[in-house]
């Protein structure tokens, strides 16, 4: 097929659901570079940054220190959408072996 085994299994639990939202824009950050950044990154195949948003990625600066604890509580939320996401597939597994008429 061609896919990554992550790539079927992300299709795979897409096509097992009844409904499925398509965020198509962004509206979080106000940034433009920011946005210019991200957009950039979901483009398929990539696309060339400007020497603006380019110049200010390259600024970026990580803190490695422990005071950040952004990483920590992003980990966190990551556990709670794998949390929910196997909910959604247990659902819908349950929902279409009932319409199969499965017990």
């Amino acid at each position: 097929m061609g896919q990554s085994y992550e790539h079927q299994q992300g299709r795979k639990l897409l096509m097992d659901m009844e409904h499925v939202i398509e965020f198509v824009q962004m509206q979080r950050f106000d940034d433009p570079l920011l946005v210019e950044i991200l957009e950039a990154m979901r483009t398929p195949g990539g696309r060339r940054l400007s020497a603006n948003a380019w110049a200010a990625l390259k600024d970026t600066v990580i803190q490695t220190t422990g005071t950040d604890t952004r990483l920590e509580e992003a980990m966190g939320r990551v556990r709670v959408c794998i949390r929910v996401a196997h909910c959604m597939l247990c659902n819908a597994r349950t929902r279409k072996a009932q319409r199969q008429g499965c017990r």
